[in-house]
């Protein structure tokens, strides 16, 4: 048998077959026709290299110097702060400060830090950060230095300073060359700045601060200078500066001029770079990078200034301030102001004379999570990588220009023998994975191309302070090729139009030997008409097409569907450092079996015989984590959904991702630490009451389905996709459904709404038989509202012996009231309707008499009789009348005003219908009371005597409620 004749067809290429004893055994060829290298631009003027390479942190978040001294500090996301000499030699950073543990909790979050200007004086820095919750306050507190070690904190120092409701942080706090504190915060989070305080200065949201910390002025621990803009207006927060700032993460001063820049996250369309002015205005939320966002809102009291620059979400989709450079090692930049981006790594310059923008240039496409800027004492420049935890600075790019030699065409790759067949060439490998992301109905042809003999280190470890493995780490030159069909014609597979093949391409540049990370780049290439090659797309933002689709379904038998050819600043949106750059090659996509030259294997076993892994793998495939094809009916449930959502979200919903609504999606963890199960969302719930990001059991109320079944600002993905998925909607949908609730405040047996699902999910026996009982059990102890729900799942002899028209009172008198749970009857509990005509303390309606002093009045068997039986003993003034009208209408109620002219009839409800003599026929006094006959009938016995120990306690003005402070 010729057992050449049984190889894949794409896998020709990759390596040879041998028979050895009976075995075939993989010989792997080495891909050495790669002629991808380099960049299709001219090199940025500048590129990053690490400052201090003994040095990386956890999340870093901000970084200062600390006056009189040549140090520095971090500050790390999760509230540790550590100073070191600014030294690129240093070798170890010293806790400065462990906030968690200075304010005695498990978990904070710090976001910013500023030194006195006089810290060597008194010692005083002030920190930006909350108790690690979203719905606590962010504060701003004061801290002093330990006396005994300058380079430690004193934890029991904290002076709160000022705060305000979290979401949208800001994350800044620094002093001006006035010497007042300034402080940004954001709009408090939520779509569409929902709590609408971007155009108000009456509170502290969506604005930066200044204060004077050294002055206190009666309560307040600081002074509201005299020439803040709103100290004139009475209802406004005199600390306020500047306003109409989304999220203004960074702000700094240029140390020359005084001039306050700052960095406005967008929400829709647009980032913002504005130059901070006294009073100033900046748009949000009418306004969104100086464009309509809101026109219809409300504006401020100042008028709305444009940004100096602002950036399409094409460029930068998490914008970061900077500084004015006035360091003396980049001449060139001196006097710019230089920013960059989160989510793209781009750094900007900017020029500007105070009117016009006299420069403004791309400095440098990085790999970094930009998450700050610092200067140190000389004004030189430093750049906060979030995620690879390093600290950069900005160096002259020296590399060679050779972009005229990066291949303009798919077939210049050397990736493939013949680009018309698609025919790959020796040494590029084919691969699959297991969930595959959904691209708007495409499919996907993928393959690995290692340069000549060039191994992966399998699950190295990158960053070790995590615990944990950080992904393949893939030798320089590494290509991965992903081309995309479309099919022209509905469920038609020989149709397929090839559209685009995506190549990401790995490069390691100088310095990043000491990051143990590399720099990836996405590329497209657009393939033409006559499907026999595919152009490089030039443009960085991309390109759209509309192609027309065969498809019964629709009218006319097609439809249009617009195709985005992504830009290779889009590649990086998702292809980050928190994703570990590679998204499909990876243990948990590739551990799985498919067909390799005949042979059925698993993927990753036949990897390492091809000797692509460096070292062998740690232990048997089948021990080692794997995702499950979703579209497959049957995998379970639960682990087709997580994978779909593993291969959808979890780019961005990880750590550092940029998916910031605190959730994430990776099928690596366990599913109750993925935060989405019944939180709430933080960036809008698109008028779903009640909405969580998932809600169990419910997916109408759970805004990840919301998102995936929508087009739009809320659609989600948001990028990569404009066609909903509907097999994989609907995959979600029937997951959310299947999970059961959990008993919370928000969804379970605390809320009436709450309730009445579980109900519901018992009664279609939704729930295991031990989560129903047990919801059960919980249930019957809680109050009447939610019990009563649930008794029905009881046997009667198990039910509350309800009073029913057979009514004892002798056996009621016998027990002992509770006056406290009396009050709480009356006031408090549905179906009880004390308060709907009577009043105690002022609370309640003045239907029938207060009942302020009606324990004096009656003792306990008359209060019992006055409400078995209300009609048996009526007052002269509350004897209830019917009213008949000459056109024959009814009106029932109590005569509270009589006349020649006309009376007026108040009825249960406590509203009055004045009826003219003239048109009464008949009015006439009733035997009946307004109250009704056997109110308490649904009651229990230990209910009503509770009822009435609490009237027969109310024996005079001073005898109300202990706990007035409830009604409100």
């Amino acid at each position: 048998m010729n057992i050449f004749r049984r190889i894949h067809p794409l896998a020709m290429s990759a390596f040879c077959l041998m028979a050895c004893c009976g075995n075939v055994v993989a010989e792997r060829l080495g891909w050495t026709t790669s002629r991808i290298h380099g960049s299709p631009d001219p090199p940025s003027r500048y590129q990053t290299e690490i400052a201090f390479p003994n040095l990386q942190f956890d999340e870093p978040v901000a970084m200062t110097f600390v006056p009189g001294s040549n140090r520095m500090v971090v500050v790390q996301r999760f509230g540790k702060i550590y100073t070191f000499e600014n030294d690129p030699s240093v070798e170890k950073a010293e806790l400065f400060f462990d906030l968690p543990q200075a304010l005695g909790v498990d978990r904070a979050e710090a976001f910013g830090i500023a030194f006195h200007p006089k810290f060597v004086e008194n010692g005083r820095l002030f920190i930006h950060h909350n108790r690690g919750d979203q719905k606590l306050p962010t504060r701003v507190s004061s801290f002093l230095r330990r006396d005994q070690n300058q380079w430690q904190v004193d934890p029991t120092s904290e002076k709160l300073l000022i705060a305000w409701p979290g979401g949208h942080n800001g994350g800044c706090v620094k002093f001006g060359q006035d010497g007042y504190l300034y402080i940004s915060n954001g709009d408090r989070g939520g779509l569409h700045d929902s709590y609408q305080v971007g155009q108000t200065v009456n509170n502290l949201q969506a604005s930066i601060l200044r204060i004077d910390i050294d002055v206190a002025d009666g309560e307040l621990p600081y002074r509201i200078p005299a020439d803040n803009p709103f100290v004139e207006i009475e209802t406004a927060r005199h600390e306020v500066w500047a306003y109409g700032l989304r999220n203004a993460w960074k702000f700094s001063f240029d140390r020359k001029t005084g001039d306050l820049w700052a960095a406005d996250v967008g929400e829709d369309l647009w980032e913002s770079v504005h130059k901070i002015e006294r009073g100033g205005n900046y748009g949000w939320s009418v306004e969104e990078g100086g464009r309509p966002f809101r026109p219809a809102r409300q504006r401020g009291p100042t008028p709305i200034q444009k940004p100096v620059v602002a950036h399409d979400h094409s460029e930068a989709r998490s914008i970061t301030g900077g500084f004015v450079y006035r360091g003396q090692q980049n001449t060139e930049l001196i006097g710019h102001y230089i920013y960059g981006d989160y989510d793209t790594g781009i750094i900007w310059g900017l020029g500007y004379d105070g009117k016009n923008v006299t420069f403004h240039e791309e400095l440098s496409d990085t790999n970094l999570r930009l998450v700050g800027f610092a200067e140190d004492h000389e004004g030189e420049l430093f750049l906060i990588d979030h995620i690879g935890g390093y600290i950069h600075k900005l160096v002259v790019n020296e590399r060679p220009d050779v972009s005229a030699v990066f291949p303009r065409q798919l077939s210049e790759t050397g990736l493939f023998a013949s680009t018309a067949e698609l025919i790959p060439e020796t040494g590029v490998i084919p691969y699959s994975v297991i969930a595959p992301q959904w691209c708007d109905g495409a499919t996907k042809q993928r393959y690995m191309a290692l340069p000549n003999a060039g191994q992966i280190e399998f699950e190295a470890v990158r960053f070790p302070f995590r615990g944990g493995r950080d992904g393949w780490k893939f030798p320089d030159g590494t290509v991965l090729v992903e081309t995309h069909f479309l099919a022209m014609e509905q469920d038609n597979p020989l149709s397929q139009r090839r559209m685009e093949t995506r190549i990401l391409h790995h490069e390691r540049l100088p310095g990043s030997e000491n990051v143990g990370d590399q720099l990836w780049r996405g590329y497209t290439y657009v393939w033409n008409d006559d499907q026999t090659d595919a152009d490089l797309l030039v443009d960085t933002r991309g390109f759209d097409r509309q192609f027309t689709i065969r498809d019964p379904a629709w009218p006319e038998g097609e439809r249009k569907q617009t195709w985005h050819f992504p830009g290779r600043t889009e590649c990086s949106s998702c292809h980050t450092m928190a994703a570990k750059y590679v998204l499909g090659c990876q243990t948990m996509q590739t551990n799985h079996t498919r067909e390799y030259a005949g042979e059925t294997s698993n993927q990753l076993d036949y990897f390492q015989q091809l000797g692509l892994f460096a070292e062998p793998l740690p232990k048997p495939v089948a021990e080692m984590p794997s995702l499950v094809d979703y579209r497959d009916d049957s995998q379970k449930l639960a682990k087709r959904a997580r994978s779909y959502l593993h291969a959808n979200c979890s780019h961005c919903h990880r750590n550092g991702g940029g998916g910031n609504s605190d959730f994430f999606a990776l099928a690596s963890l366990k599913f109750d630490q993925l935060k989405m199960l019944n939180a709430s969302p933080r960036h809008g719930s698109f008028h779903v009451p009640a909405a969580k990001i998932v809600l169990a059991g419910n997916p109408f109320k759970s805004m990840v389905y919301y998102r995936m079944s929508s087009l739009g600002s809320g659609r989600m993905p948001r990028l990569g996709s404009t066609v909903v998925d509907d097999a994989g909607v609907d995959l979600i949908y029937e997951w959310i459904k299947s999970i059961e609730p959990t008993i919370d405040p928000d969804t379970g047996l605390e809320t009436t709404v709450g309730a009445l699902h579980l109900v519901r999910l018992i009664e279609r026996g939704d729930l295991s038989g031990d989560s129903a009982q047990r919801i059960i059990e919980q249930a019957v102890t809680k109050e009447p509202h939610i019990r009563d729900l649930f008794e029905r799942f009881l046997p009667e002899s198990k039910r509350s012996k309800r009073l029913g028209s057979s009514i004892d009172p002798p056996a009621i008198l016998q027990l002992n009231g509770d006056a406290s749970h009396g009050q709480r009857m009356f006031f408090e509990q549905s179906g009880v309707q004390c308060k709907s005509c009577h009043r105690i303390g002022g609370r309640g309606m003045a239907v029938g008499p207060d009942l302020d002093q009606i324990g004096k009045k009656y003792n306990r068997s008359q209060l019992l009789e006055s409400i078995l039986e209300p009609s048996k003993k009526i007052d002269a003034e509350y004897l209830q009348y019917q009213c008949i009208t000459n056109d024959g209408k009814s009106y029932t109620g109590v005569l509270s005003e009589k006349t020649d002219e006309f009376v007026i009839l108040q009825d249960g409800k406590a509203q009055s219908h004045k009826i003219e003599r003239a048109n009464i026929e008949e009015l006439v006094s009733l035997s009946t009371s307004l109250m009704p006959e056997l109110l308490v009938r649904d009651m229990t016995a230990q209910q009503v005597a509770d009822l009435v120990a609490y009237l027969g306690s109310l024996r005079n003005d001073t005898s109300l409620p202990s706990d007035r402070s409830s009604e409100n």
